[in-house]
């Protein structure tokens, strides 16, 4: 008998390898744009809906990206003289309107409205994208900061500015973290599977003498936090997919 029918015989078949993991459930994604008719009473309301529906949607587990990316749903919300029009694109597209009224009240109805049109429009099953995508940005604050409108309008100031959002990131995200204590503010990036924890590099951000200062300064370090930021060799991770729907333009209505 041969040596290698020997080895065989008494060491038994080499074991198989490993099965790969399964991949991660996909991520439905949502387009958010917002618009108005004026600069009065409407643009006000307008801005409200920025913080209140992207912080709304982020909650309920979606992936935010800014006006113009492709996602698995598109939301318009345009808000005119005579109420709010909400438009959705996805697997049911839907349009629905909201007289004016309270602002409160207005605003409190666009979101039950959009949440409910979201989860209809959502696909039925997400498609994991061939390619990963850009990667988005979870944001995570510590401490006590004086303003409390700090999250919501960073998130805003955040898609403005070209950054998608999640509040499940995975290890091609990336965490924001902020400390804050009163006014001191630092800021230090990671990756999104990492926790924020105590970090040397993180760049305390200036304070402003006025809060909308402060505020721009603050988007200004977390944005520049972001750009400059690399990951190393030990926070690259098997990518995780998200969905790959694709949301063409939403059709053009006339205000209302």
């Amino acid at each position: 008998m041969s040596p290698c029918f020997v080895l065989a015989a008494i060491c038994g078949p080499a074991p198989a390898p490993p099965a790969p993991a399964p991949p991660a459930p996909a991520q439905a994604s949502v387009e958010l744009r917002i618009t108005s008719v004026d600069e009065g009473d409407a643009k006000l309301l307008e801005q409200s809906l920025r913080r209140e529906l992207s912080d709304r949607l982020l909650q309920d587990g979606y992936r935010v990206v800014p006006s113009g990316e492709a996602a698995s749903v598109g939301v318009w919300v345009h808000v005119g003289r005579e109420g709010a029009r909400v438009q959705t694109r996805g697997a049911q597209p839907r349009v629905e309107t909201i007289a004016a009224g309270d602002p409160e009240v207005v605003v409190l109805e666009v979101l039950q409205l959009t949440t409910a049109l979201v989860d209809e429009a959502r696909p039925p099953e997400l498609v994991p994208a061939a390619v990963a995508p850009r990667p988005a940005v979870a944001l995570e604050l510590d401490g006590e900061a004086l303003d409390p409108q700090l999250r919501e309008r960073l998130q805003v100031g955040l898609l403005e500015r070209g950054f998608a959002l999640t509040r499940q990131p995975t290890a091609h995200d990336r965490r924001l973290c902020m400390v804050a204590t009163g006014e001191a503010l630092t800021v230090h990036v990671t990756a999104g599977d990492r926790a924020c924890e105590s970090d040397a590099s993180a760049t305390p951000v200036a304070a402003g003498e006025t809060l909308e200062l402060r505020r721009a300064l603050l988007l200004d370090g977390a944005a520049a936090a972001l750009a400059a930021w690399t990951p190393t060799p030990t926070t690259i991770r098997e990518r995780a997919p998200v969905d790959d729907e694709p949301a063409s333009a939403l059709a053009t209505d006339p205000p209302l």
